[in-house]
């Protein structure tokens, strides 16, 4: 269901042509995607690292989930409709949806050929507890940080000439 959702929030960052809408849209897939990259990694890929053959694919995941955090990085440094930030958002919507197939190919296959269906019950509520902390941590941290609105009318200001009367 993730999986889904975060696809429909990327199709819709990219779709608005509103700024402030597409800022904010963008700040929930920023916020969504971290959360579930971490939730995955504490208990999804934590609990299946043991098996010789998901090994290899749980550190490629790994490795894809920091490639995604910094083109989230990048983007949320972008204003929302600039040329760099649709352009990142394409590559950022390529990177989802490669991670997104191989890991309902592959991984959650595998999964279930080699656990039971109460177990993938349980791990899915640590991963829902675990993705849940992680939102009200980053909620948190995002009220400690200017926003985006703030950061550029900073930059803005500074960008202004100054005339010495």
């Amino acid at each position: 269901r993730d999986h889904l959702k975060i696809q429909a929030l990327i199709q819709e960052v990219e779709d608005t042509r509103n700024h402030q809408l597409g800022h904010d849209l963008f700040e929930q897939l920023r916020m969504d995607l971290i959360a579930h990259m971490e939730a995955e990694e504490q208990t999804v890929y934590k609990a299946f690292q043991s098996f010789r053959d998901l090994k290899e694919y749980i550190e490629s995941s790994k490795e894809d989930h920091e490639e995604i955090k910094k083109s989230l990085q990048v983007l949320f440094d972008l204003a929302h409709g600039t040329e760099g930030f649709d352009r990142g958002l394409h590559d950022l919507k390529f990177m989802v949806s490669q991670h997104v197939e191989d890991e309902e190919d592959e991984l959650f296959r595998t999964l279930k050929s080699k656990v039971t269906d109460l177990e993938l019950v349980r791990l899915a509520g640590e991963f829902l507890k675990a993705k849940e902390e992680t939102q009200i941590r980053l909620s948190k941290e995002q009220t400690q940080q200017p926003t985006q609105a703030q950061a550029q009318g900073r930059t803005q200001a500074q960008d202004q000439p100054h005339v010495m009367s």
